[in-house]
Order: structure tokens, then sequence, then C-alpha cells
């Protein structure tokens, strides 16, 4: 018998690795480091802000991979700031060490979540991504929940779907919120893809074709439901759908303001 396994949430997990370094802190040397770390950070607030407004500009605004080299020189700008204005002595070299494997650690802690086997797939997938850009790709293996929501804010977000199986509806939803951002979806060709709920949008361009001329709403409504069978045909008449595979229908819902929502390649 399988059990139902509950996806990890990475807001969780920074949590408790956050925790578990003031903690081991306190455990070590009472409240002075952490007071220590705080008036560190508050005496430098200036510099490590411009560094951070920086960092966050870079991986927003640069491809994937691509940001690295100057992520790094950024960095290395900040602490070179920190030299020449003489507020860094040696126990701050150790102190930055040991704040980068704790960094380093909740990097890889965080990485990307995969899908699991199909006893596990949860009705319903949810990601939040505020700031710094994210790719959420999903394997050839992975089969699909019932609805997958994306909250996007300040931040650039692909969900790339292009490998993905059929789950157990044919019908998937994708609950999309954008705030100041730009989501990019990526489908399997053969998959179709019509307009939801999208009245709750401001200044959100839309940027793709879809497979049917209006917004459907209500699914439970025989006639949208036949415009979803008669999208999915259409589809199927350019991209045929392979013996022993199923056709899907997408429907994107769409809520937010000022950003972007992109179906790639269509």
């Amino acid at each position: 018998m399988h059990g139902e396994v509950a996806p990890v949430s990475e807001r969780h997990t920074g949590l408790s690795l956050l925790l578990v370094a003031i903690g081991s802190a306190l455990f070590v040397g009472g409240p002075d480091p952490v007071v220590e770390l705080a008036r560190w950070l508050a005496d430098r607030a200036g510099v490590l802000l411009l560094g951070l407004a920086a960092a966050i500009a870079l991986v927003t605004a640069l491809p994937r991979g691509a940001a690295t080299g100057p992520l790094g020189l950024a960095g290395a700008g900040v602490v070179v700031l920190l030299v020449q204005h003489g507020q860094m002595t040696s126990a701050d070299w150790w102190a930055m060490g040991g704040g980068a494997l704790i960094g380093l650690g909740a990097l890889l802690s965080l990485g990307r979540r995969r899908g699991g086997s199909p006893q596990d797939v949860d009705p319903v997938h949810t990601y939040r991504i505020m700031l710094l850009s994210r790719l959420i790709a999903v394997e050839a293996t992975d089969r699909m929940p019932k609805q997958i929501r994306l909250i996007t804010i300040g931040a650039r977000a692909e969900l790339n779907l292009a490998a993905a199986q059929p789950g157990r509806t044919d019908v998937l939803e994708l609950v999309l919120t954008c705030c100041a951002g730009r989501v990019e979806v990526a489908l399997p060709e053969r998959w179709a893809a019509v307009a939801g709920r999208v009245s709750a949008t401001r200044r959100v361009d839309f940027i793709g074709r879809l497979d049917a001329p209006a917004p459907l709403t209500d699914l439970d409504d025989e006639r949208q439901r036949m415009v979803l069978t008669e999208a999915a045909a259409e589809r199927a008449k350019d991209y045929p759908v392979p013996d022993g595979a199923r056709s899907v229908v997408v429907l994107i819902h769409v809520v937010g303001l000022w950003g972007q929502v992109v179906l790639l390649g269509r």
C-alpha cells in the first residue's frame, strides 16, 4: 500500500535551517554572537542592501546561468567596499565564512523539487516565487496533478511542462498569480491551451495563441465542456496524439497586476 507523500515546503525548510543556525549560535556562545551579528548587519546595512538589490536585478534580468559571473563580481565588490572603509576584521571574515557555509547548505537543501511516482501525485501543487527568478521543470516520467498554482511576485518564472505526462484527469488547471513579474509556460505540443478565469487582472499581458476564442469559467457547464473537447480535437489535427496516449486540455486562470504571461512556442 502506498501512503500519500506530502511535498516538502521550501519556506519551511529554509526557516528550519535558520532556526538551527540561530539555535547553534545561542547554544555555543549565548546571546552575544546573535546580538553581534545583528549589530554588524545594521552597521553595514547600506552596502549590503545595495549588493542585494544588484543581485536581484541581475538574476531577474539575465537568462539562467548567465548571472553567475556578474553575481560573483558584485559580491566581491561589496567585500572590497567593506575592507576599504575599514569595516572588516578577522572576526568578520570568520563570520562571513560561516554564513557562506550556512547559505550553501540552504541552497543545496532547497534544490529543485522533482516529481514523485504516480501514486504520490498531489492533486494540487503550489509554487511561490518572489524576487529571484526560478525554473520549475518536470521529468518525462512525472505525471501532472489536477491543478498547479504558481505565485510570482517581482520575478521571472518558467514553468516547463514540455516533458510532462497526463495525470488522472484530462484537464490540467494552471492558476497563475503574477504581480510585477513574468510567467513563461511551456506545454507539450499536443496539449491544447484555453483561457479560464482572467477577469481579476490589471495590466497583465498575455502572449501566445490559445485554442479557444473565449475564456471558459465553468467546467460544469455542458457547452463549455464541449468547447474543451473541440479544442483538444482541433489541436490533435495538427499534433496527433500517439497510440495509447491521452490528450490534455490546459485551462489557464490568471490573477495579477502589471506583468506578462507567455505561452512559449505558441
